[in-house]
């Protein structure tokens, strides 16, 4: 489940900046059907922790001459957040648990810059 809501606000004449909040929840770590032998036979998969992400994006577009040109920053996860983006249990484990499954940790905070011409 993944809910997501941005707003662009147009400061003044071509400048812009967009704060944009994304949940995820109710994600659940990848298995294989055919690892549910044994023990293991009547385990589900777990259930990844929720988190949020704030990114933030700024853009200014003016023109020189006949060339319009666009400035632009990105920050993706401002806030640093530590997350679980996705995991997968442990084939060689099979606990099918938080403990002995193969995680990937989600991205730190990031910066883009950008430029576009349009000529």
């Amino acid at each position: 489940m993944q809910f997501s809501n941005a707003l662009k606000y147009n400061i003044n004449k071509g400048f812009w900046i967009k704060p944009r909040y994304t949940y995820f929840a109710k994600n659940y770590s990848e298995f294989r059907a055919t690892d549910l032998v044994g023990a293991n036979k009547d385990k589900e998969s777990w259930r990844l922790p929720n988190y949020g992400l704030l990114d933030l994006a700024a853009g200014y577009e003016f023109k020189l001459d006949k060339i319009r040109i666009n400035l632009n920053a990105n920050v993706t996860n401002v806030l640093d957040a530590f997350y679980i983006s996705d995991a997968t249990n442990n084939v060689i484990a099979q606990n099918f648990d938080a403990n002995s499954a193969t995680v990937f940790i989600g991205p730190g905070r990031q910066f883009k810059f950008g430029m576009r011409l349009t000529f």
